[in-house]
Formats: C-alpha cells, sequence, structure tokens
C-alpha cells in the first residue's frame, strides 16, 4: 500500500491487523503517526517510512513478516529522532540500526525480537529502560556506546545467546535481574569500577565465571550479590566480597542447627547485610543468630518472625538497621 504523498496523520491502530497488506510506503510528508498504527499487519514484508517512526511504540509491533526496512533519512526528520520506543517489538528482524541522533531508549523497546542477532547502541545513547532487550533470544553481540549511564531493570533477561559483554565506563547504575538468566553468559568487562548495580543483575547466569575490571582479570570483586549468586560464582572461581542475604536464600542457604536444646538459624559468615523482608514470617527455627560480618538490616526483616528477644547479633554495635517500626 502507497500513501498520498500530501498525508500528514496516521491515527493509532489504524491499520491493525491488515494482513493483506504485503508492502507499506510512507510519504515525507508525514508528521504524525499513531502507537501501534500498523501492528499486527502479520503479512508485511518491506517498509519504506521516515525515520521518526523509531520514536513510535509499537507502530510495527507483531509483522512478522517484516524483513526490509527502509528509512527516509533527511536532515529535518531524523534530527527530531531522540527517542527509539519501540517500533518492531515482536518482529522478527535480525538487525536494527538505531540512528545517531538517539538518546534514550525506551522500555521495552526491542521486547520478544527473538531474531535478533547484533545491536550497536549509538553514542549519544544516554539511558537504556528496562526490558529493552526481554527475550531477544538469539542477541549474542551488544555494543554499548560510551555515553550509557543507566541500564534499566531486566534489560537483557533471557538473553540467552549472550556469551559476553563490555560495560561501558560511563554506566553508573544497573538495574534489577538486568542479565537475569543469561545462562551462557561467561565474561563480563567493567572500566576502571564497577557501577552501582542492584543485587540480582546475574541471576541464574550459571555459566559467568570471569570479571574484567580496569583492563585485568578479577578473581575476586566488589560487586554485589545475593547469597545463591555468590555461592554460584564461588562454585565458577569468582569470590564476591559484598552479599546479601535474601527472602529466597533463607530457605536455601540458612544454617540449621540445635544448641541448648533450641533450634537455631545461623546466617552464613560471609554475608554483609539482609535485605528488606528476609526473615519476614519465617518461624522454623526458634533463635536467629546473626554474625559479625552483616553490617546492615533492611526493612521488615524480621517481622512477625521469632520475636526480638530471639534474635542475636553477634556484634550489634556494627550494625546499622533501617528505622523502623515494623522491622521485628
Amino acid at each position: 500500500v502507497t500513501f498520498s504523498q500530501a498525508l500528514q496523520s496516521i491515527r493509532k491502530f489504524a491499520f491493525y491487523y491488515c494482513i493483506n497488506f504485503s508492502q507499506i510506503v510512507l510519504p515525507i510528508s508525514l508528521v504524525d503517526i499513531g502507537s501501534s498504527a500498523f501492528s499486527n499487519c502479520e503479512n508485511v514484508k518491506s517498509i519504506d517510512v521516515p525515520a521518526f517512526v523509531y520514536s513510535v511504540s509499537g507502530v510495527f509491533d507483531s509483522c512478522y513478516s517484516l524483513t526490509s526496512i527502509n528509512i527516509k533519512n533527511t536532515c529535518e526528520n531524523i534530527s527530531t529522532c531522540t527517542t527509539y520506543n519501540g517500533p518492531f517489538t515482536n518482529c522478527n528482524l535480525e538487525e536494527i540500526i538505531i540512528p545517531e541522533s538517539v538518546t534514550e531508549i525506551k522500555k521495552s523497546s526491542f521486547e520478544n525480537m527473538k531474531n535478533l542477532k547484533r545491536i550497536i547502541i549509538p553514542n549519544n545513547v544516554v539511558s537504556i529502560g528496562t526490558h529493552a532487550f526481554l527475550n531477544c533470544f538469539h542477541l549474542s553481540t551488544i555494543k554499548l556506546g560510551n555515553t550509557v549511564e543507566s541500564i534499566g531493570g531486566y534489560c537483557f533477561k533471557n538473553c540467552v545467546s549472550l556469551i559476553n559483554i563490555e560495560i561501558s565506563e560511563s554506566v553508573i547504575k544497573i538495574g534489577n535481574g538486568a542479565f537475569k538468566n543469561c545462562e551462557n553468559l561467561i565474561a563480563v568487562t567493567f572500566g576502571r569500577q564497577i557501577p552501582k548495580c542492584e543485587i540480582d543483575i546475574f541471576d541464574k547466569c550459571k555459566m559467568l565465571k570471569e570479571f574484567y575490571v580496569n583492563g585485568k582479570e578479577a578473581t575476586k570483586v566488589s560487586l554485589p550479590v545475593t547469597y545463591k549468586i555468590a555461592h554460584n560464582l564461588t562454585k565458577n572461581g569468582v569470590c564476591c566480597d559484598t552479599i546479601f542475604f535474601t527472602r529466597k536464600d533463607v530457605k536455601k542457604h540458612l544454617e540449621i542447627v540445635f544448641e541448648n536444646g533450641k533450634k537455631v538459624g545461623k546466617i552464613p559468615n560471609n554475608v554483609v547485610g539482609l535485605c528488606d523482608n528476609c526473615f519476614r514470617k519465617y518461624k522454623e527455627v526458634q533463635t536467629i543468630f546473626v554474625p559479625k560480618n552483616v553490617r546492615s538490616v533492611g526493612r521488615f526483616c524480621f517481622y512477625n518472625s521469632v520475636g526480638e528477644e530471639n534474635i542475636i547479633f553477634e556484634d550489634k554495635n556494627v550494625v546499622i538497621i533501617t528505622k523502623d517500626k515494623f522491622l521485628f
């Protein structure tokens, strides 16, 4: 289908599920197009469109047959494209070229693009949103630009073909579960230092065994991780010194012993912090022993558990306890 050269606007969902379309040619006169305007046009194989469609959410979502994209890169329309907002989610494209003008990749922008193999993040991009590359099962090559500052939560979750990743020096924050279930990820390279990371960014990365910091391989890293992740990394030859105990860790890794006729739960000695809700409603033991290496206790940590009098701190003076009336 070819539209009039005078066309200026297309409403959202305007051509939703038009399965007879095989080719779409949009005129350069177009200045506005609604989200999901051509979503589920399952038989569209090629499109010829202005560059600003990159900023339109789901405009070609679930166009499963799409293999050819021609972008009309006039100076005017390419310079206005500063956000990439997932125009091709759920499509089977193997590669996407992000315009150099883009500064932000929105959440879920490449979600479920299961055949996507490679991506280059341009140097102007500052942030990558949550779930941006979720379920990109064949994504094996990622090049992050040198201006990226934040990587959103679950950004690369289930990218099972990813073997290594280089985190740009510019990155200062990585969100929850960013690389969760990247089950073939082996190596991670950081710049001069490790950025601020949530404790579960490498959850279920069972093959991960190599870290490079400031150009050198590190067998001991100051990376905040859950006890479960630390346990896996230790098996792979990597030691972490910032380990947090979570509610899930309690079920699998709390050592239970009998002392003086009481059932005592002992937190592992290498743990430095107890997360929010860690022992909430946990009553499988009568006493909980907190070793001296623990430096912080999160909100609701012992709420409705064994009772404050049965929480034994080896050295309570070194512990920073969240001021919360619902701690116990």
